[in-house]
């Protein structure tokens, strides 16, 4: 800490920027690779270290209100980064950081401190997410082995933080330890040798530790991929007597006064109260996919159906007209049940794009389209499903839809809406909003194309002869980061 008493300010303030940046970027990099980590707090950790606690409270502070624009949560939730640049800037006074002991232990401290703050807004807000499917897995799997909801949500919570922050301690732990090699040439290059050998077997002690976490989190069948997007909240399952309505992550049932409804949740029979998708087969039987597994409804209660083999953490769900369930799961592939057994399974091995299916879809050609999030594999189920070598890459896939022309709609992570035809992206569009994306996509009988936004809209298109124009957008007055639309005739 003693060379930074030595800078100027404008070196101060570059280091606070690039600290303030280091947050957003790691923080997008983790939602986008959906990482069982935030990595929203190593600038934040840096900055308290080598500039004091008001300096790091004030980085973490601000990477809330930065994303707190996207999503006023994230105000709430700076409550956790100005109390991490506070503890850290206090104890770095005793220099923690050249100690690998004394970073581990500040690691769970800080982890307590987040879980104390997180939990109560995830249960407040969230109806105990996380919005890391980590920690909702983890969550999950408790309540579906009847721990309570809050229970739930405090371990999950736990789960993440704790890898988070002993991640980004330790970072900063390799840091001055590499800057203490740097500044002290007097040190013998055996001495020099020894405490990079010892550096490596931390960092490899690390590592397997990680590995570990995760191995065991594979053992209890819950994977991270295909996470909700942080901002979305749980949404119960509504069953209506006449009809399915548009589903939105914020959880808000509306309209539908002249339809018996019974909404499900997390305190009568789906963990964790999120149905990622449903469907409902020919015989009339209701499926329901959440990340705890496969749920089968018959009319009173909800089966889990623990016996599927590779069906662990489920997606997304298709019925074609065959009346055959396609199942697209989170990291074990797609598997497709005929008669309410597993008949076909399809993985990597076979040539899918990834073993993460976001989204399944029927194209008017025959084929089936199946968003990964590695773009779009197509299959064929003309003697047997089979891989067709076409990769589609538009990145990871979360919504599709299909006409009957031919032309099939996709909706990325990123928020981009692509126009695909004879297996060939034809059309891409992007809203002008920067603070607005696109979420989902749907076909109506007439071939109109209506996407969800991650605001308040539905926009509506035409597509004629490969070239996507926009009729005109829908509100949906408080409804946010809509998740599926439904035609009701």
């Amino acid at each position: 800490m003693g060379t930074v008493t030595k800078w100027k300010n404008y070196h101060v303030a570059i280091f606070v920027l690039g600290c303030l940046l280091c947050d957003i970027a790691l923080k997008g990099m983790a939602r986008q690779y959906e990482l069982p980590l935030w990595l929203d707090e190593i600038g934040t950790i840096v900055s308290a270290y080598f500039l004091g606690p008001v300096c790091g409270a004030m980085v973490g502070a601000t990477t809330a209100i930065i994303y707190g624009i996207l999503n006023p949560l994230f105000y709430a939730y700076g409550l956790v980064s100005i109390a991490t640049g506070i503890i850290v800037g206090i104890f770095a006074r005793k220099n923690f950081a050249r100690s690998f002991f004394k970073s581990v232990s500040l690691s769970v401290l800080l982890t307590l401190v987040a879980v104390v703050i997180s939990s109560p807004l995830n249960i407040l807000f969230g109806n105990g997410s996380c919005t890391n499917k980590w920690g909702d897995g983890v969550c999950a799997f408790l309540v579906h082995r009847q721990f309570s909801i809050n229970f739930g949500a405090i371990v999950g919570e736990f789960y993440v933080d704790f890898l988070d922050r002993l991640v980004s301690v330790l970072i900063l732990y390799f840091i001055v330890k590499t800057i203490y090699l740097i500044k002290e040439p007097k040190i013998h290059k055996k001495v020099q040798k020894k405490i990079v050998k010892k550096l490596g077997q931390k960092a490899t002690s690390i590592v397997l530790l990680t590995l570990i976490a995760g191995s065991v989190f594979a053992a209890l069948s819950i994977n991270t991929k295909g996470a909700p997007k942080a901002d979305s909240l749980y949404a119960p399952v509504t069953i209506s007597a006449n009809s399915v309505s548009a589903d939105s992550a914020d959880g808000i049932v509306r309209d539908n006064n002249s339809y018996v409804q019974r909404i499900f949740s997390s305190h009568n029979g789906i963990p964790c109260g999120e149905a990622n998708d449903i469907a409902q087969t020919s015989d009339g039987i209701l499926w329901v996919g959440t990340y705890a597994g496969l749920y089968e409804y018959n009319g009173s209660e909800f089966v889990w159906r623990d016996d599927f083999g590779q069906v662990k953490s489920v997606n997304c769900l298709f019925v074609d007209e065959e009346g055959r369930l396609w199942i697209g799961t989170n990291d074990n592939g797609l598997s497709i049940c005929i008669n309410e057994k597993i008949a076909y399974t399809l993985d990597q091995s076979d040539g899918i794009n990834s073993n993460t299916i976001g989204d399944i879809v029927k194209s008017s050609d025959g084929y089936y389209y199946i968003g990964t999030s590695d773009g779009i594999s197509m299959v064929s189920i003309i003697g047997g499903p089979n891989v067709i070598n076409k990769n589609i890459n538009i990145g990871s896939v979360e919504s599709m839809a299909a006409d009957t022309r031919g032309y099939v709609a996709a909706v990325n992570s990123a928020g981009e809406l692509y126009i695909i035809k004879d297996r060939t992206v034809i059309t891409e569009y992007d809203i002008s909003n920067a603070h607005e994306v696109f979420t989902c996509c749907y076909f109506d009988e007439e071939d109109r194309l209506f996407a969800g936004t991650s605001l308040n809209h539905v926009c509506e298109f035409q597509v004629n002869g490969g070239v996507l124009s926009q009729v005109k957008t829908i509100s949906t007055e408080d409804a946010q980061y809509i998740k599926d639309i439904y035609h009701d005739e």
